[in-house]
């Protein structure tokens, strides 16, 4: 088995790499993005990894596709020394309800914009995923309610149930490795989610999330 993520960047680190060419883990190794880079907003991500304005606004519209938002903060990406696009996208949020930053929290959220903040916060600090945990649990409870009542048609999303399963997945690397795939493979199983995610870009997330399945035998 390979040894934890956070030893796997020690011995890099000993051994005189100032960074690993590539981060191998759930959130860092699904660039699932380039296949949604026919939208503008997708390529403004990719080229700047850096979330302005016009970004978070995009975040924020409940009208947009949640598989195209997915694909925007994929593109944003990940650094090993850590990125604050979800520091940002908390201002954005703050300022828009008139709220300063320090009284912010994200339970005044609506589900999909916690959504989008719980997958920004595990890309910007994937060495430690429990921080992202509790809001995409929370966003999934949401958006299934929003679904019952009849609000939103965003409950039984196959975006959001691989996201959820990618932040599981990367709190799982210190762990049971047999349950990055397990989790993964109960969302393709599960026929009632609406497949609103290009297939070419479930394929790269299953085609690394199906490496741990060997840690199930």
């Amino acid at each position: 088995m390979r040894p934890p993520m956070i030893i796997a960047a020690l011995l890099a680190l000993a051994f005189g790499f100032s960074t690993p060419a590539r981060a191998d883990s759930p959130v860092t190794s699904t660039d699932f993005h380039t296949e949604y880079l026919d939208h503008e907003i997708v390529q403004r991500a990719a080229a700047s990894h850096v979330l302005d304005g016009k970004i978070a606004a995009f975040l924020v519209n409940p009208d947009n596709p949640l598989d195209i938002k997915a694909a925007a903060i994929n593109a944003l990406g990940w650094k090993f020394e850590g990125r604050n696009n979800a520091e940002l996208f908390t201002w954005y949020l703050a300022a828009q309800r008139g709220t300063p930053v320090a009284e912010f929290s994200y339970d005044t959220l609506d589900p999909g914009a916690l959504f989008c903040l719980a997958y920004l916060t595990v890309l910007d600090d994937y060495f430690n995923p429990g921080k992202a945990l509790p809001m995409i649990e929370s966003a999934v409870r949401g958006l299934a309610a929003q679904g019952k009542s009849g609000k939103k048609p965003q409950a039984g999303s196959l975006t959001v149930s691989l996201v959820q399963a990618l932040i599981r997945g990367q709190a799982a690397m210190d762990g049971d490795w047999c349950e990055i795939w397990r989790g993964t493979d109960r969302v393709l199983q599960d026929k009632s989610l609406k497949q609103d995610m290009r297939a070419a870009a479930v394929e790269i997330i299953v085609n690394y999330m199906s490496l741990y399945s060997g840690d199930c035998e």
